[in-house]
């Protein structure tokens, strides 16, 4: 039975292999078709060869240079009207089900008459019901601001049904009159109570299958219910929704901006003062009656006109943040940016072209040009004493470019790709990706000589950057561009560790880092041998931050490895290395002149394992492993007799780096906030 399986197992892998083979066959069939006809109808639209091709050509290399672009863009926002699957609203449809699903099951234990711990139970009904309350509210600001859909009518009319059950049937006060009786495991309960439990309990059920409904978790991504509710079941994550759940949390005015073009940008100021004055006065109980007609909101009204911005002088500071990719505002949660208002520093956010209420659509040129207009219209309301810009993943484009075109005071680049050559060069065929780029004109952003040369010399500059970023990889990033550069401009060359070795050299140093590498995956489960903990060590002595050497043992060509120990020796001499191994907070922070400590201490540890030969007799043994050792410790000895052959041009400001551990994705959190706090404060941006 179990060789049938393997056929049939392989078989099918086969089969998907010959379907997958079969489409690209097809589309690039379809494709050349499309091509032939397109030559064919301009050849006799034309009638003339020559200029038949030149027309070909021009319209596959506009072709070719809009759809490239606007792939990398990732306008599916304004396309399809939401973030993602995994966005705010699916969230919030997630925790209802979650929640509903729990408060079935205490109701069938009540109808079932089993034993409930009825206080952790009482508070969980209670949380249930607050959080009931709460959809109802929102969904009621929505009906009241801008009417609900189909969708959001039958989800919020099934939530006020269950609502006035639940009040009905005096759920809560049964809970406290009979406590006895439920903890006791009183068959004697309330049989009627029991049967209006059953009411509840429908109720919930098709809530829940509203919401799941909506999330079809089940489905393929590319199924047509998932991609039907993607597009058109609103009942979570419409704009509106975003809108109405930003004006619960911040009671601040939606504003336009008109371009020079004419376009609507859509943007927002949180003012800190009214964030802290409502931290210190923080009254958020919604007294709600049954009837939902007569729920009121202490929130003001949305006002699309512009708010008078110019009316009072006053000298704080205020931050333009760029949204990362495919993000609203009004979905990016400004709240995780409270350590700003609490600085006394404002922040303003806007959507890009094509997002939320501003108009048209984005590309790199037009994202550009609005936040130059957006500064200017700012600094002429004179009412703020600093400004500064903030951006996240792709408003790093925005934000770099506001920097190189104006006298800002701040610019943060978190996690900022410096061009899209030095992305797509570490993949499969990445030199022609990067020459493509360049040919097709889309490889026109130089974020990291922005960041390098902004117009105003004395601009605080701070990178935020994860090595093992998901999404911009490290060799992307701006901070390897920055370490190239400074090598090139001042040395000639992009990798540091020619300045150390010739080409065969350089071969022999890097190939017999990665056999260490991999001997030490290969034996890593042997943590009591002596031999493994200092090889342990060695890499600790090269691990900072979330920027470790062993971590790049961990991609999956050697081409890969290769590229990415280069890049790491060009991080680890331009940038440095810790600054104070007793500070966590200073962990982050990072100063050049420490790297001969880290050097001689992996020096030192080299010693110490090419001494341990007995204790490789356990280990899944590589008899070449102590010559890869002394390979790579008299190149590190190299490396340290020559440090001083480094030319680093001192007038160039690279600015702070604050080292991130969490990927791409996730807001800036913990040390890294703190740190970033402190830097401010010590530069007097925050106070």
């Amino acid at each position: 039975m179990k060789i049938k399986k393997s056929e049939n197992n392989k078989n099918a892998q086969l089969y998907q292999i010959f379907k997958l083979i079969s489409s690209i066959i097809i589309l690039i069939s379809i494709f050349l078709q499309l091509e032939c006809f397109l030559f064919f109808f301009l050849k006799l639209f034309t009638n003339s060869i020559i200029l038949s091709i030149f027309l070909f050509i021009s319209f596959n290399y506009l072709l070719l240079h809009y759809t490239i672009e606007s792939f990398l863009f990732l306008i599916q926002f304004p396309f399809f009207g939401k973030a993602s699957f995994n966005s705010n609203g699916c969230s919030l449809a997630h925790d209802l089900i979650k929640h509903l699903t729990l408060f079935i099951d205490i109701c069938e234990k009540i109808v079932d008459n089993e034993k409930i711990i009825l206080s952790e139970e009482y508070i969980n009904i209670l949380d249930i019901y607050e959080r009931i309350n709460l959809m109802i509210y929102l969904f009621y600001e929505m009906k009241k601001r801008y009417g609900l859909s189909k969708y959001q009518e039958k989800f919020y009319n099934s939530c006020v049904i269950w609502r006035k059950h639940f009040n009905q049937f005096k759920v809560i006060k049964y809970f406290e009159e009979n406590k006895k009786y439920i903890e006791n495991n009183d068959t004697n309960c309330n049989i009627l109570f029991n049967k209006n439990l059953v009411i509840l309990i429908l109720d919930s059920n098709f809530i829940i299958k509203i919401a799941d409904d909506f999330l079809c978790d089940e489905y393929h991504i590319l199924s047509i219910k998932k991609i039907f509710n993607y597009s058109f079941n609103d009942t979570f994550c419409s704009e509106n929704q975003f809108k109405t759940e930003f004006c619960l949390k911040f009671k601040e005015n939606f504003n336009k901006f008109i371009t020079k073009d004419n376009k609507v940008i859509d943007y927002i100021i949180i003012d800190s003062n009214k964030i802290n004055n409502k931290k210190n006065n923080k009254d958020n109980n919604i007294n709600q009656t049954e009837d939902e007609s007569i729920i009121t909101t202490s929130i003001s009204s949305i006002n699309d006109d512009n708010y008078n911005y110019k009316k009072e002088k006053n000298e704080k500071n205020i931050i333009i943040y760029c949204n990362p990719n495919s993000m609203i505002y009004q979905f990016f949660s400004p709240d995780k940016y409270n350590f700003f208002y609490q600085g006394n520093c404002d922040i303003l956010f806007y959507n890009y072209r094509g997002y939320g209420s501003s108009d048209a659509f984005s590309n790199f040129d037009n994202i550009k040009s609005d936040i130059l207009e957006l500064y200017d219209e700012i600094k002429s309301w004179n009412r703020y004493n600093k400004i500064g810009v903030y951006g996240y993943s792709i408003g790093g484009i925005p934000a770099t470019h506001l920097a190189k075109n104006r006298n800002i005071d701040l610019l943060i680049s978190d996690r900022n790709f410096a061009n899209l050559g030095n992305i797509a060069e570490i993949y499969p065929f990445g030199c022609i990706l990067k020459l493509l780029c360049k040919i097709l004109y889309i490889d026109r952003i130089s974020n990291d000589m922005n960041y390098l040369f902004t117009k105003n010399i004395e601009c605080i500059k701070i990178i935020l950057c994860d090595s093992m970023d998901e999404v911009v990889v490290n060799n992307g990033s701006i901070k390897s561009a920055i370490s190239r550069y400074i090598l090139k401009n001042k040395n000639k060359k992009e990798n540091i560790l020619e300045l150390f070795f010739d080409d065969y050299e350089k071969n022999v140093f890097i190939n017999s880092l990665i056999n260490i590498g991999n001997f030490f995956e290969l034996n890593k489960t042997f943590m009591d041998n002596l031999f493994i903990i200092y090889l342990k060590q060695f890499y600790e002595c090269f691990s900072f931050g979330s920027e470790d050497l062993y971590k790049y043992y961990k991609m999956k060509t050697k081409r890969l490895k290769i590229f990415y120990i280069k890049n790491f020796f060009n991080n680890f001499f331009i940038w440095g290395t810790k600054n104070n191994l007793e500070n966590k907070e200073k962990n982050y922070l990072y100063d050049i002149n420490n790297n001969i400590y880290y050097i001689n201490k992996a020096i030192d540890t080299l010693n110490i394992l090419q001494n341990m030969k007995n204790n490789l007799s356990e280990l899944n043994e590589d008899e070449n492993i102590l010559n890869d050792i002394k390979m790579v410790k008299d190149g590190i000895i190299r490396m340290k007799n020559n440090m001083d052959n480094i030319k680093i041009n001192d007038n160039i400001n690279k600015g702070y780096l604050i080292r991130l551990k969490y990927g791409h994705n996730v807001i800036l959190k913990g040390t890294e906030e703190k740190i970033l706090v402190k830097i401010l404060q010590k530069e007097n941006f925050l106070k």
